[in-house]
């Protein structure tokens, strides 16, 4: 099949089609999207435009979608969004704009989305954050910023997204947190910080979310973890420090993780592990450590001492 090209989309063209419920204009080239284009698809349910030359979303572009829930916008070219072009889809709980040029989200961006359950950012150009770039998001449970370019964030980023059960922050610059930035996220279960400029964990670095259940430092530089650095994670279930420097690991590194299932060390520079470290581990079922310098004489202790109560070694 030959490329088509479509510069830019009329605003009849797709009048007739209101019972439309899938609509998909990927791997076009559109370039823009005409105010109130999709105002007479009604019932339109699904709206994928990826893969597109489009730039700028403006905000009368998805005027009349009163019933759209899905709307993929993903491997565009999009670098400005204008605020209220998301209030015209009241029904909107899935967004996908990875794969842009977006720098950065203004305030009041996704202002009146109330249904918004999924929200993706990942891999943009965004390298600040407003404190209020997602407020008025009641219902957003999942937040994708992986792969920009962040290095600080606000305290208050998050704090107006109650819902908020899955955060990924990885592949950024990211060294440190500001104290308290995720105390109102009394429903976050996994957060993921892997890929980011960590090189040493205290018990501050991490500010304590207790509902928390995973939590992913893989491939940063963490080089030293401090005694008690994760005591107060007291319903951590997996731990993933695979990827870094660590050489050491002493009898107070994991104090407190007693619900802690998973705990994965690959791929650092671990050459002794005291099998006593993990004695209060009373859930844990799967302990990773290839890719360290462990001899099989460290190896078989720790398998003779945990292969009845694990599923993995």
């Amino acid at each position: 099949m030959q490329s088509v090209y479509i510069q830019n989309l009329n605003f009849d063209v797709f009048k007739g089609f209101s019972e439309v419920t899938y609509l998909s204009l990927n791997d076009l080239e559109i370039e823009s999207l005409p105010p109130k284009c999709f105002s007479h698809m009604k019932s339109l349910f699904n709206l994928e435009i990826r893969n597109t030359s489009l730039k700028n979303l403006t905000k009368d572009a998805f005027v009349g979608l009163d019933n759209l829930q899905q709307l993929y916008l993903s491997d565009n070219q999009i670098e400005h969004i204008e605020i209220g072009v998301f209030k015209n889809i009241p029904a909107l709980n899935l967004i996908f704009l990875q794969q842009n040029n977006i720098m950065e989200i203004n305030e009041n961006m996704f202002k009146n989305a109330p249904k918004l359950i999924t929200l993706d950012l990942s891999n943009n150009k965004i390298s600040s954050l407003n404190p209020n770039s997602f407020e008025l998001l009641p219902s957003l449970q999942f937040l994708s910023l992986r792969g920009n370019k962040l290095s600080k964030l606000p305290t208050d980023v998050f704090f107006k997204l109650p819902q908020l059960s899955n955060l990924d922050l990885s592949d950024n610059g990211i060294n440190s947190l500001p104290p308290g930035i995720f105390k109102p996220l009394e429903n976050l279960d996994s957060l993921n910080l892997g890929k980011n400029k960590f090189d040493v964990i205290t018990k501050t670095t991490i500010p304590v979310v207790s509902s928390l259940k995973y939590l992913y430092l893989n491939d940063n530089q963490i080089k030293t973890i401090k005694a008690g650095a994760f005591q107060d994670f007291k319903s951590l279930s997996e731990l993933d420090l695979s990827g870094n420097a660590l050489k050491y690991i002493n009898s107070d590194t994991f104090k407190g993780l007693t619900e802690i299932h998973h705990l994965n060390l690959m791929n650092n520079q671990i050459s002794d592990l005291n099998p006593d470290i993990f004695k209060n581990f009373l859930s844990l079922q799967r302990l990773s450590l290839d890719g360290n310098a462990l001899s099989s004489e460290v190896l078989n202790t720790l398998a003779s001492k945990f292969l009845g109560s694990m599923n993995y070694f």
